[in-house]
């Protein structure tokens, strides 16, 4: 090494320079490895399955960050279609106001309006009440993000049913992080197709 090589290494500019490539160097690295770790802890959230086994059911249920097995969406859609499709008219807003719990908030003001219409027209009809049965040999069939389920819907006047329908609803769904949604749900009577049940 010359004299002189030797010298412009030992200035204090150069030392300062090396030092400050390093740094730049170690910042780099830790960024790209605070990247790399949040990109594995973000996919991990996707591939974690939770496995819950409800008291009332005998089929386990289980949940990821967007997905979950068919039985646990069936049955919250079964719980979904029994406080929709089955009240009196003093149960009926209480009921309704569960089923604003699992609506998606971006469907939320909508239903939350036709909901408070079904429950103010429920309530002038006091001897009129309905349920919904769904009948065990009927699949409840899932494609995707959309839940088909067919039921028997009476209507109950006083102490006598005075109408017997078969139903079909549809529910619209989505899971995210874990959590089930309510985007849409509708009902189809002998071609006539409704939000509600009409009182």
């Amino acid at each position: 090494m010359s004299e002189a090589a030797a010298k412009g290494h030992l200035q204090p500019e150069s030392n300062l320079f090396a030092q400050n490539r390093m740094l730049k160097i170690g910042f780099v690295v830790l960024i790209v490895a605070t990247l790399a770790n949040a990109f594995s802890v973000h996919s991990l959230k996707n591939d974690i399955r939770t496995v819950v086994l409800p008291p009332f059911s005998e089929k386990e249920w289980y949940l990821t960050g967007n997905d979950a097995s068919d039985e646990y969406v069936a049955d919250l859609g079964l719980h979904a279609i029994q406080l929709v499709g089955t009240w009196t008219p003093g149960s009926v807003r209480e009921q309704l106001n569960q089923v604003l719990r699992l609506v998606h908030p971006d469907s939320y003001p909508r239903y939350r309006d036709e909901f408070k219409d079904i429950a103010d027209r429920a309530q002038r009809y006091a001897s009129v009440s309905f349920a919904v049965h769904w009948e065990p040999g009927q699949d409840i069939k899932r494609k995707e993000n959309t839940l088909t389920i067919h039921a028997v819907r009476r209507r109950i006047t006083g102490d006598q049913i005075s109408r017997t329908e078969p139903v079909t609803y549809t529910i619209h769904f989505t899971i995210e992080d874990g959590r089930f949604w309510i985007r849409e749900i509708s009902d189809e009577v002998g071609g006539r197709d409704a939000d509600q049940p009409q009182a």
